[in-house]
C-alpha cells in the first residue's frame, strides 16, 4: 500500500466530530491524493476549512483490527463529496482510482456532485474524469487558484477575482502554495513531522528497557536562549530569511540543537533535505516561502564543479517570502574553506565556498558542557535512562557518549588486540585504510574492492604472508559490527544504492573520522592506499579532492591519471594542472 499516504489525524474532525462515530461521518469533503501531492492536499484542505467546510484529509482514527479498505469505502460513501487531487502520480495509483470510482458509483447521475476533480499537474484526465466540471489549478498563481477551487466546490462564481478590503484584524497565515513543481515536492514534510535521524541526528546508545529509536531528552545548551544564540538567529531568519550555520566538532550535538530550535520556532513550516547542490539550485525556481532548507554537513554540498554557490543561496533567500537555510560543519573544515589564499599565490581554491560561508550567521557549539548544562543534564537523567548511562562515563562529553564515541575510538585503537596476531593486524589495517581514505577527501561510500586493495600496505611483510584466506571478510565484519557500540554506530557503516540489500560501499563514522584525522595528521599513507584510490574511485568530487591531495604531496604517478580523468570530463583547472605536470 505505497501509492497513497494515509494520515493518522483527522483534519477538521475536532470537537464537532460525532461522538462514537467513524471518521468521515458528517464531513463535507474527503480529500484523496497521492503522497507526492501532499502539499497540494494540505493547501486545498486549508482553503476548504477556511471557507467553513468540514474536511477529512485521508485521515483515520482506526481502532485495532480495523480493515483499511472497508474504512475507505465507508468514508467515500458517507462523506458528502470527494475531492480528487489529480496528477500523474494519482492517476497511476490503484487506491486513488478505487476512491474516485467509488465516489462516482455512489452518484452515477452526477446530480449530487459527489466527485470534484482538481487537476494540479499537466496530465490528461482519462475517461469520464475528463467530462467532469472541476478545477484546473495547474500553473496558476495562489490567489486565482483559491478562487477557482472554491468556485468549483460551491458550483458558483466563488470569491471576487480581486480581494475586497479586509474589515477585521490580521488574517490567519496561509501555508506556502506549492505551485506546479511536480516531483520536486517528493520527500517534503512539515518541520514537526521530520524524522531527526533522517536529518542527521546521531542514533543514541541502546539502554535496557528503552526503545532503541527513542531520542534521549534534549538537554538545553547555554547557546540556545542566548541573546545572539540559536533560537534568536532562527527567529530572525524566519522573519526576513537567513542562513544559520552551526560550527562544532563531530558528535557535540550540533544537529540536535538546531533540530530542536527549528521545531520550537517554525514547526508548521515545510522542510526539505536536498540530496545535493543541484537539488538546492532547483528550489530557487519554486520561489518558496516559509521553507526550511536542511544542509547538515554542508561540506557535502560545496565541492566539485557543480557545488553550491553563494549566488544560488542568495537566489533562495531573496525570494518572495522567508526561507531559513540551516547547516552544520566541523571547525577545521570551516577554517579550511574560509582561509584567505597566500598573497603570492595565484590559486584561490576555495573562493566559492568562502563566499557562501561568509553569508552565514554562525553559532559555535562547544565540545564540552558548562556547569549549568551539566546541572540540566543531571536533572533530566533522573527520568531518562540513556542520559543516566551517558553521564556515568567520565572520559568523554555527554553528547559524544550518547553517540558511542568511546566505543568507536576503542574499536579502532583496540583492533589489533581484539583478534590477536591471527586477526588483529588485518582488522586494524582495513579500518585505518578507510579512515585515511576519508580524511584525504574520499567522502562517497568506499567500495569493498578499494578497501581490499588498500589494506595490505598497512601490514608488514610477515603479516601479509600469514594472512588467512578470510582476512578481509573478518576485518570487514569487525569494522561494521555495532553490537559493541550499544547499537548507536559502527566504525564503518554499509551504504547502498540500486536495490534492497545492495551494498555499494562503506562510510566511516563521523566522530571516528575526526578523531583519526587529528591522530594521524603527520602520518604518511602507504602506496597501496594511493593506488587503490586511483583505481577504484568513481565519484567526481572524490577524484577531484584526491587529485588535489596527491598533487600537493607531489605524488605525481597518482596525480596524473586522476587529473587526466577530471580533464577528460571537462575540468579546465585539472587540465591546466595536468599540462603543467606533463611539460615540467
Amino acid at each position: 500500500m505505497t501509492d497513497c499516504l494515509w494520515e493518522s489525524v483527522a483534519v477538521g474532525a475536532g470537537a464537532d466530530a460525532p461522538v462514537g462515530g467513524r471518521v468521515g461521518d458528517g464531513a463535507d469533503f474527503f480529500v484523496s491524493y497521492a503522497e507526492v501531492d501532499r502539499p497540494w492536499a494540505e493547501w486545498i484542505s486549508w482553503h476548504l476549512e477556511d471557507a467553513g467546510y468540514r474536511v477529512v484529509l485521508q485521515a483515520w482514527d482506526f481502532s485495532a483490527g480495523a480493515h483499511l479498505i472497508r474504512e475507505l469505502d465507508w468514508a467515500v460513501s458517507t462523506t458528502a463529496r470527494t475531492v480528487a487531487v489529480v496528477s500523474a502520480s494519482y492517476l497511476d495509483s490503484a487506491y486513488g482510482e478505487a476512491q474516485w470510482q467509488a465516489a462516482w458509483a455512489a452518484d452515477p447521475s452526477g446530480n449530487a456532485r459527489k466527485l470534484v476533480a482538481v487537476r494540479v499537474e499537466d496530465c490528461s484526465l482519462p475517461g469520464f474524469l475528463g467530462l467532469l466540471v472541476g478545477a484546473d489549478l495547474f500553473g496558476l498563481e495562489q490567489e486565482e487558484a483559491g478562487v477557482r477551487l472554491l468556485a468549483a466546490v460551491a458550483g458558483g462564481r466563488g470569491k471576487p477575482h480581486r480581494p475586497v478590503a479586509f474589515p477585521g484584524g490580521a488574517s490567519p497565515a496561509r501555508p506556502w502554495f506549492p505551485g506546479s513543481s511536480g516531483s520536486l515536492l517528493a520527500g517534503w514534510r512539515r518541520v514537526a513531522d521530520a524524522d531527526p535521524y533522517w536529518l542527521g541526528v546521531h542514533r543514541p546508545i541502546q539502554v535496557s528497557g528503552v526503545a532503541d529509536g527513542d531520542l534521549p531528552a534534549y538537554v538545553a545548551r547555554d547557546v540556545d536562549e542566548a541573546v545572539d544564540g540559536v533560537h534568536a538567529k532562527i527567529t530572525a531568519a524566519a522573519e526576513r530569511g537567513g542562513f544559520v550555520l552551526l560550527i562544532g566538532d563531530s558528535s557535540v550535538g550540533k544537529t540536535r540543537t538546531v533540530y530542536e530550535a527549528v521545531r520550537a520556532v517554525v514547526s508548521d513550516w515545510w522542510l526539505v533535505h536536498p540530496a545535493d547542490a543541484a537539488a538546492v539550485g532547483a528550489l530557487v525556481g519554486l520561489r518558496p516561502r516559509q521553507l526550511v532548507v536542511w544542509l547538515d554537513e554542508i561540506q557535502n554540498y560545496l565541492d566539485g564543479d557543480h557545488g553550491l554557490t553563494a549566488g544560488v543561496l542568495r537566489g533562495l533567500l531573496d525570494g518572495p517570502g522567508p526561507v531559513v537555510v540551516v547547516a552544520t560543519i566541523w571547525p577545521d573544515r570551516f577554517a579550511r574553506y574560509t582561509a584567505l589564499p597566500d598573497r603570492d599565490s595565484d590559486e584561490d581554491r576555495h573562493r566559492e565556498q568562502r563566499s557562501l560561508l561568509w553569508l552565514a550567521d554562525s553559532v559555535q557549539i562547544d565540545s564540552t558542557f558548562s556547569h549549568a548544562e551539566y546541572d540540566r543534564a543531571e536533572r533530566s537523567a533522573q527520568t531518562d535512562p540513556k542520559l543516566r548511562a551517558a553521564l556515568a562515563t567520565a572520559d568523554y562529553g555527554l553528547t559524544q557518549t550518547l553517540a558511542a564515541a568511546p566505543q568507536l575510538v576503542a574499536r579502532w585503537e583496540q583492533a589489533i588486540a581484539s583478534g590477536g596476531p591471527a586477526r588483529g593486524p588485518y582488522r586494524s589495517a582495513l579500518l585505518t585504510a578507510a579512515l585515511d581514505a576519508a580524511r584525504l577527501g574520499a567522502r562517497a561510500p568506499l567500495p569493498a574492492a578499494l578497501l581490499r586493495a588498500a589494506a595490505p600496505g598497512y601490514c608488514n611483510a610477515r603479516q601479509q604472508a600469514r594472512a588467512p584466506g578470510d582476512w578481509f571478510e573478518d576485518a570487514l565484519a569487525y569494522a561494521t559490527d555495532n553490537n559493541t557500540m550499544h547499537g548507536a554506530a559502527a566504525a564503518l557503516d554499509p551504504a547502498g544504492l540500486g536495490g534492497m540489500g545492495n551494498i555499494t560501499g562503506y562510510i566511516t563514522a563521523d566522530y571516528l573520522l575526526q578523531y583519526a584525522t587529528r591522530a594521524r595528521h603527520g602520518n604518511r599513507p602507504p602506496a597501496s592506499l594511493w593506488t587503490a584510490l586511483r583505481d577504484h574511485l568513481t565519484d567526481p568530487n572524490d577524484i577531484d579532492r584526491i587529485a588535489t591531495a596527491t598533487y600537493d604531496r607531489r605524488i605525481y604517478t597518482i596525480a596524473v591519471p586522476l587529473l587526466r580523468t577530471r580533464a577528460d570530463n571537462g575540468d579546465e583547472f585539472a587540465a591546466y594542472r595536468l599540462a603543467e605536470l606533463l611539460v615540467s
